[in-house]
């Protein structure tokens, strides 16, 4: 009996919790938009590789990050995740804070593992349907470059996209896709453990710790440098690639009167530039130096080329060094600004706009 009476407490107090995370489930469906929590269903695609299922996780008809698809925009953002708005709500993304700082109606065309040559597509065949006065395009040193070379040596398909599975990848990945309490765990709480837990075991070797008062997060410099390694003959072709298509999509805007712009948007590493050269001491100093350096050199030619050939620019790095907060990044290895990044990074657009 004494057994009896454990086991029934024990059902009791498991249906008890499941019924309370299915209410909070409930409640969180109700308050929260799925579109900032769930994760979509990524689907095949010929010219782009992957691209979203329409209507996947909130997502609207084109399967791009926007509650609906409208029948024009005042402005289209097109990029990858940094204007996707990885680590951050779709209300927090840049294109939806520049949205609410200029009153005007900004569509998202961004989508993570998206790069020049998909900008492109994505130019043409969307975002002139929207018949829109401005086009935005998000170039993030991080990977674009790299990017352009693969999409025309190596193209990308929805089949090469997560590859490495974590451990309990098959239940997290569901849970991502159906439980909005889960995504939003892993916004909060989570995102500070996975700091505590990096600072404790430093487990990667290849890993930089930042843990200063003004911000506290894991640099990536060998990742970042394989795609900004000017030694590299795919880096340097893809670079060059890279300009050419950024002047294909400034010259068919030109031909149908869009106002044509282009965000260069740095590395969390280059952000953090003067902490970095300040802090001789931290591992993988050398390599973080080396990052730095290549990447400027890139910034440098890409202002160059858009000098000369006129096309609008604005460069995010300078606000982003400036206004750099406790939680400007994620506390983890994750290379996307937070809300307050990107915050940054539309004030910078929005900013820039009403001065031209």
């Amino acid at each position: 009996m004494p057994r009896l009476k454990v086991f029934t407490s024990f059902i009791l107090v498991l249906c008890s919790l499941c019924l309370s995370v299915l209410m909070m489930e409930g409640l969180s469906r109700i308050f929260l938009d799925k579109l900032d929590f769930l994760t979509p269903k990524l689907i095949p695609d010929p010219a782009l590789g992957h691209v979203i299922q329409p209507f996947s996780a909130g997502h609207d008809a084109w399967g791009f990050r926007n509650k609906k698809l409208p029948d024009s925009a005042d402005i289209v953002a097109i990029g990858d995740s940094q204007t996707y708005g990885v680590s951050a709500s779709a209300t927090h993304a840049w294109p939806s804070q520049l949205a609410q700082m200029l009153q005007k109606k900004v569509y998202n065309l961004s989508l993570g593992g998206y790069g020049p040559y998909h900008y492109l597509i994505l130019l043409k065949e969307k975002a002139l349907q929207l018949n829109p006065d401005q086009i935005i395009v998000g170039a993030y040193f991080g990977n674009d470059i790299l990017d352009t070379y693969h999409a025309f040596h190596k193209p990308q398909t929805s089949e090469t996209v997560n590859q490495n599975k974590p451990f309990m990848h098959s239940l997290r990945v569901w849970l991502a896709h159906h439980s909005v309490l889960y995504k939003m765990l892993t916004y909060t709480v989570l995102e500070k453990i996975k700091f505590r837990f990096y600072k404790l075991a430093e487990q990667h070797p290849k890993h930089t710790i930042i843990n200063e008062p003004i911000i506290k997060t894991v640099l990536t410099p060998f990742t970042r440098l394989k795609a900004l390694d000017i030694k590299n003959k795919e880096v340097m072709l893809g670079f060059s690639k890279m300009l050419s298509l950024y002047y294909n999509m400034k010259t068919i805007c030109d031909e149908h009167k869009i106002k044509f712009l282009v965000v260069l948007i740095p590395t969390k590493e280059s952000v953090l530039e003067p902490l970095i050269k300040a802090k001789n001491n931290l591992k993988h100093h050398d390599a973080l130096l080396n990052l730095i350096k290549n990447e400027a050199y890139f910034r440098s030619k890409t202002i160059a080329f858009f000098k000369h050939h006129k096309i609008p620019y604005l460069d995010a790095k300078p606000a982003l060094e400036q206004h750099l907060r406790p939680f400007s990044y994620p506390g983890h290895s994750d290379g996307h600004p937070n809300r307050f990044g990107y915050k940054v990074i539309a004030k910078v657009i929005a900013e820039g706009l009403e001065q031209n």
